[in-house]
């Protein structure tokens, strides 16, 4: 099919964003066309290799050969006996192809090794490939739905072993990889115009979920879900959390932005999306300063002025004393600086010595012009030598970034943050306390006061002495958004996932001791009412703080929304919750083993915490920022961004019932409209130009 046939069948997508209805991603699939042979993996070692070695023995050959090698290990040295590397590993040969058979490349499927070291692996195994014709070639790997690019090779000799960086010894399943030339480029994804991709990545009778991806530029690195921040509940990282990575905004004419910054050259951009998603602009939000900062915080004013909060990677001096550099900045939607600020951080200002990798939520009442922060941070030296963590509450003036109050600290250790604006125009949000106080714990504040309460409480590991503790596992993680307004906003629900049972301080030891099973709890909004309004068991504790003081817990009205009991295959993580203002909320969360991501569902509940909108598991792995807010957008869908190498990444997920900006109803309306002739007259010059 043809570049314009392929654009022409798309004729019936174009929507309100500029594409509805989006095609499916193309199928493929992997075909064996012959027996397997089981490959030692021991006989040729990278040691003896030379650069001209062509042997093919212990090799398979075909379009191009491959070849497993044992590669220098522990001393430099190669390790091929059976004590110490692993072997015979099972390599077939297929086609992977699509279902029109348009696309096919010749590939090759490797098991898992049969044959472990005795002992335990001192050389790892690598593969060769060797080929007949003098290209660049790109590595690909193909999990039964999508592509990956593994690694690049020049070809400078033919028939020639040539080193790649994939390794196999450690692999537990099938890996199906191929060879092409770097002018060819295997997607999945159809071609919405030269710089776009876009489709439909999931629908079924609940949901459906709209992925765009857009070229930015190939030395762009947007933060990449799967390979920048790769933690599960197992890791000891995991409990931290992470920053939040990209910031939706918008211009008066309602155009959408977002930002983020690139996790190479540290670079903060501002991409625009033109009227209806049909262009979009990169522009750099270039920050005058010598030193690195990581990007904390962005919102914007609805009107195209963006507010940054950025915090020096590393403390001035290392010295546990001097405070650190905190810088405000306003930016135009074109990029101009209108205002930069520097911050007092000194301990009777905001009191940071150094970066915290918990990071911080913002968010902008556009009614007050007030800028709400939460940013957590290791503080200055105190009295007893420590250099102590918490998050603090700052309210900030939109008009030139100047801080208005120090609203003060909130919990201590503080390891995850969420803010929004309240009905009432107070900022409302929730962080995660591993002492002071252990639990979560909400809060809303405003210039004149700030009021808290604990809504969850969990488990605690104690010092042998078991009358004081030091636990930073939480055993818990906050969604994004942490609090939800519901019945006219009287009352709050706050979304978690969590150990069951909560208070049991026996079941402790590691970061990761139950399925991590999703919950809430349903709480009056007013901070001073501590009533519980779901109805679920009462939970009783005690533990002991960091300062030996007897704490007593106590959980009410906690309903679970899943019942996992095995921990090794069902935790969720990247948990996010947001309501539609229709009774609706959605939740969208992965699912992990201890270390590993699995699968991304989706779920829609009430406001009482009921499933309405059954779990759904999403044919596509989408995956999503750990610590990001998503957001909904005034068609009623709910929009998020991600990254890849060189593209942006922007979703848009529907609960059936919702047209939402991306996707339409089966009917092919936009916005209740019939298709206008402006409308195919726009897609037809989209064809004429391809």
């Amino acid at each position: 099919m043809s570049q314009k046939l392929v654009i022409l069948s798309l004729l019936i997508s174009l929507i309100h964003f500029g594409i509805s209805n989006l095609p499916p991603l193309y199928s493929f699939a992997f075909t064996p066309t012959g027996l397997p042979t089981v490959v030692s993996g021991r006989i040729k070692t990278e040691c003896d290799m030379k650069v001209s070695d062509s042997d093919k023995n212990d090799a398979i050959t075909g379009n191009y050969n491959i070849t497993l090698v044992v590669l220098a290990g522990s001393g430099d040295k190669c390790w091929s006996n059976a004590k110490y590397s692993n072997g015979d590993y099972s390599i077939g040969s297929g086609i992977i192809a699509d279902s029109t058979n348009e696309f096919s490349y010749p590939a090759y499927i490797i098991s898992a090794p049969t044959s472990e070291a005795s002992e335990f692996v001192a050389s790892g195994t690598g593969i060769f490939l060797s080929f007949s014709t003098i290209v660049e070639q790109n590595i690909y790997s193909f999990d039964g739905k999508e592509f990956e690019l593994l690694d690049t090779v020049i070809v400078g000799e033919l028939d020639v072993w040539i080193k790649t960086t994939i390794t196999v010894d450690k692999i537990t399943k099938d890996l199906v990889l191929f060879a092409v030339s770097s002018s060819t480029t295997p997607t999945i994804w159809p071609k919405l115009r030269n710089d776009v991709e876009g489709a439909i990545v999931h629908q079924d009778s609940q949901y459906n979920v709209l992925a765009m991806r857009f070229d930015i530029g190939p030395n762009m690195s947007p933060f990449n879900p799967s390979k920048d921040w790769n933690h599960g509940p197992k890791d000891w990282n995991y409990r931290y959390g992470t920053l939040k990575r990209f910031f939706v905004v918008y211009k008066s004419n309602g155009d959408e932005g977002v930002v983020w910054q690139d996790t190479v050259t540290l670079s903060v951009y501002v991409t625009w999306m033109g009227t209806k998603l049909q262009s979009h602009n990169n522009i750099n939000l270039a920050i005058p300063t010598q030193r690195e900062y990581y990007l904390e915080a962005a919102a914007g004013n609805n009107n195209g002025d963006i507010a940054l909060v950025l915090l020096a990677i590393d403390p001035l001096v290392d010295d546990k004393v001097t405070s650190n550099s905190l810088k405000g900045f306003k930016f135009d939607m074109n990029g101009n600086i209108l205002v930069e600020v520097d911050y007092d951080t000194s301990k009777n200002g905001l009191n940071i010595y150094e970066f915290f990798q918990s990071g911080a939520s913002m968010v902008w009442n556009t009614e007050t012009n007030q800028i709400g922060l939460m940013i957590s941070r290791i503080m200055t030296q105190s009295s007893d030598t420590l250099n102590h963590q918490s998050c603090i509450a700052v309210i900030i003036n939109g008009a030139d970034m100047s801080v208005i109050k120090r609203v003060g600290q909130l919990s201590s250790h503080s390891w995850s943050n969420s803010l929004s604006v309240g009905s009432n125009g107070k900022f409302l949000g929730a962080d995660l306390g591993d002492n002071y106080p252990r639990g979560i714990n909400l809060h809303e504040f405003d210039a004149n006061k700030k009021r808290n309460k604990v809504v969850y409480e969990f488990k605690t590991k104690h010092r042998p002495d078991g009358k004081s503790s030091n636990d930073n596992e939480v055993y818990t993680e906050l969604a994004h958004n942490a609090v939800i307004e519901v019945d006219n906003s009287s009352a709050l629900l706050v979304i978690f996932a969590g150990e069951y049972p909560s208070l049991d301080n026996s079941k402790v030891g590691t970061s990761h001791n139950a399925p991590r099973n999703i919950a809430f709890v349903k709480v009056p909004s007013d901070m001073d009412n501590k009533n519980v309004l779901s109805d679920g068991p009462v939970e009783k504790s005690h533990f002991y703080n960091f300062g030996g003081t007897k704490v007593d817990q106590e959980n009410k009205g906690i309903v679970w929304l899943t019942g996992w009991n095995n921990k090794e295959l069902d935790n969720a993580s990247r948990l996010k919750a947001i309501s539609l203002g229709t009774g609706k909320i959605l939740v969208l969360f992965e699912k992990w083993t201890p270390s590993a991501y699995v699968s991304t569902h989706l779920m829609g509940l009430n406001e009482n915490g009921a499933v309405i909108h059954p779990e759904s598991t999403s044919n596509y792995n989408f995956r999503i920022p750990f610590a990001d807010e998503i957001q909904k957008t005034n068609f009623g869908s709910v929009i998020f961004y991600s990254g890849l190498p060189g593209k942006l990444v922007r979703y848009e997920v529907v609960i059936h019932g919702k047209a939402g900006s991306g996707i339409s109803s089966n009917k092919g309306i936009i916005n209740g409209k019939g298709v206008t002739k402006s409308f195919l007259f726009a897609l037809m010059s989209l064809i004429l130009v391809c």
